[in-house]
């Protein structure tokens, strides 16, 4: 069930934003902490 969930979270993410902006929000994350 837990599996499941985060699979559909996973996707919902992956369909919202393209790896590119993840990529960029993570770079900048970092970079801000």
């Amino acid at each position: 069930r837990k599996l499941r969930c985060d699979r559909l979270q996973g996707n919902l993410l992956g369909a919202a934003m393209p790896p590119d902006s993840i990529r960029n929000f993570l770079r900048q994350s970092s970079m801000t902490s």
